[in-house]
């Protein structure tokens, strides 16, 4: 498998978690002090395997940016 595969396998399933965490959110199941303890934890964890959370959570930061402003386009279309 080369590396963009693989991003791409990563990428579908972050996806597929960040629909189900947004799902429970709007529908108000998310557990906030659930989320943030296991969010800190696999940041902790991720550290140790080598990879830096900095990075991730800026990576995260623009993902979201996107995310908001897709939601926004859609929102003044309706």
């Amino acid at each position: 498998m080369t590396e963009e595969e693989r991003v791409a396998i990563i990428n579908q399933n972050a996806g597929k978690i960040v629909e189900s965490l947004l799902e429970a959110f709007e529908n108000r199941t998310l557990n906030e002090d659930e989320f943030l303890a296991d969010t800190y934890a696999r940041l902790v964890v991720a550290s140790l395997m080598g990879f830096s959370p900095a990075a991730l959570s800026e990576d995260a930061v623009a993902a979201s940016e996107r995310l908001l402003a897709l939601s926004e386009e859609d929102n003044s279309t309706e």
